[in-house]
């Protein structure tokens, strides 16, 4: 019998870069400011900036439950990506899964 791997690692790796790029605000910012006297230089970083941050929340909320299978960080039109469990099933994050569906790789016969 194989070892199933973690359910969660997908989603904790993506929270870090999230957070990663949050760390980054301060360094672009006086980047930034360093380079005030070429407004296109200080745009182009803070847009750049912006966009990596973008895509990164873009990663965190693309996941779903291991539990439930719906969209792990969005019930509806109400999304909160910091949420610590699945806001449809209520399955906490890096908890052990008791399955509610069956897992896709197992054969129906």
């Amino acid at each position: 019998m194989e070892e199933e791997s973690d359910p969660w690692a997908d989603v904790v790796l993506s929270k870090q870069r999230f957070w990663r790029a949050i760390r980054w605000t301060p360094v672009v910012m006086i980047a930034a400011f360093c380079f005030s006297r070429l407004p296109l230089a200080a745009i182009g970083i803070v847009v750049i900036w912006g966009f990596w941050l973008a895509i990164r929340n873009a990663d965190v909320e693309d996941h779903r439950c291991p539990r439930c299978g719906n969209e792990l960080f969005r019930r509806g039109m109400y999304h909160n990506q910091f949420a610590s469990r699945c806001l449809n099933c209520g399955q906490e994050i890096g908890a052990p899964v008791k399955r509610m569906v069956p897992h896709p790789s197992v054969s129906r016969s």
